[in-house]
């Protein structure tokens, strides 16, 4: 714990000892936060799909491979949503996809490419 306090001291600075005022301490608890908003409604969406492992949309790299099964996709779908353009485009594929199985309006499958609504519209996903 000494260790911590002196890694997290060295990148505040000498001067201000207050460690509760520095920002580290305000975003992490706010990307906490937003992560869970963003887990917590893919891994209730696998439920519905009736997948198995949905503890895998707790882990970065796992939810990638668990949001590529729930799209019916192969899981060299992993590589195409790296590539910029083609990966944006292969995102809204694959959420057409988990909609369409979900028999819900595609349209909704086509508002996870808006951010921000992405999460609303998820957590609506989620519990229709």
């Amino acid at each position: 714990i000494n260790n911590i306090r002196i890694f997290i001291l060295a990148t505040i600075g000498k001067n201000n000892t207050n460690v509760q005022e520095h920002p580290f301490f305000i975003f992490i608890p706010i990307g906490i936060i937003i992560y869970m908003l963003c887990c917590f409604p893919l891994m209730v969406i696998a439920k519905n799909i009736e997948m198995k492992n949905t503890w895998m949309a707790w882990f970065p790299i796992l939810q990638i491979f668990l949001f590529v099964k729930m799209g019916n996709k192969p899981w060299w779908w992993m590589l195409i949503l790296c590539i910029p353009i083609l990966g944006f485009f292969a995102y809204l594929i694959i959420w057409m996809n988990i909609v369409l199985y979900l028999k819900i309006p595609v349209w909704k499958g086509l508002l996870m490419g808006l951010p921000i609504v992405n999460i609303y519209v998820a957590w609506k996903l989620a519990y229709e």
